[in-house]
């Protein structure tokens, strides 16, 4: 009876031990769970880490950034900041300083940076430091480009006048040096080697050669069943027989042939017969 209670009596410790243990083991706290996204509660293993993750868990630390800056990156690795200097717009002259460019310095001078290049033979927008550099013409705020040669000047209109119902012109530019008499037969006006002999009135080439002793290089033109016009002496022919012209027309180029000097001779003949050319055109 006695060795019952007691086997009794250490079966109810047993029990009692190991509910102890069980409560024991479901107090512990759960074990740690990895996160895949950095937390500034979280260490991390890697580089440079602390027992703050390598972030600062300090939010006052991050809330002070720079300030913005005109500085920009140059070629050398150093910075660039643009002078904006007031200038004189009125000045012949600037000296770059530090922070210049042409850009610039034609953006405060009001030129541009092409004129700049030009009044100061540069062959590219390169500026250095204490370079003296015009900024503007000589003589004047604004460049022209160059003219060469002198501007052409045409020649007034022919004067025309109509008579026996055709419109006349003066066949050439130049003096009359000889009047019309019956012995001569026309007038000759003075003028210079090649210069141009046009057609005094409408019509068609009737002659245009040298077989008329005398005439040398020769046109004829007939303006109607009436009258006739003669141009003689030419350097050049340029219309052929046959060829129909019109009034101021270029028919040949004034010369000297079988003339003992440089002139046009000019001839209306009516009907055959040589008549005063005055009497036709103003000359």
């Amino acid at each position: 009876m006695k060795l019952k209670q007691q086997i009794k009596l250490g079966s109810i410790i047993a029990i009692v031990t190991l509910s102890l243990s069980a409560c024991s083991w479901l107090k512990q706290p759960p074990a740690p769970v990895e996160s895949t996204y950095p937390d500034a509660n979280v260490p991390s293993n890697g580089p440079g880490s602390s027992q703050s993750g390598g972030y600062d868990t300090n939010p006052s630390s991050n809330t002070d950034y720079p300030a913005p800056t005109t500085n920009y990156p140059s070629r050398s690795g150093g910075s660039y900041t643009p002078s904006n200097a007031p200038v004189d717009p009125n000045a012949t002259y600037h000296t770059v300083v530090s922070g210049d460019t042409l850009f610039n310095i034609s953006k405060r001078y009001g030129v541009s940076q092409s004129n700049i290049l030009a009044w100061n033979n540069m062959s590219d927008n390169t500026v250095k430091l204490g370079q003296k550099l015009r900024v503007k013409a000589n003589g004047s705020t604004t460049t022209s480009t160059p003219t060469t040669g002198t501007t052409p000047t045409s020649n007034p209109a022919p004067q025309t006048s109509t008579v026996s119902g055709i419109n006349w012109v003066k066949p050439t530019q130049g003096s009359v040096i000889t009047r019309f008499t019956t012995a001569n037969k026309g007038v000759e006006i003075s003028g210079n080697m090649g210069q141009p002999v046009v057609a005094a009135a409408a019509g068609k080439v009737v002659y245009s050669g040298s077989g008329l002793k005398g005439y040398g290089n020769l046109v004829i033109i007939q303006h109607n069943q009436t009258y006739l016009s003669a141009y003689a002496h030419n350097k050049t022919i340029i219309v052929k027989e046959g060829q129909t012209v019109k009034q101021g027309q270029k028919i040949a180029e004034m010369g000297n042939s079988d003339a003992d000097r440089v002139k046009l001779h000019f001839e209306i003949r009516k009907q055959g017969q040589p008549v005063d050319p005055t009497q036709f055109i103003k000359l």
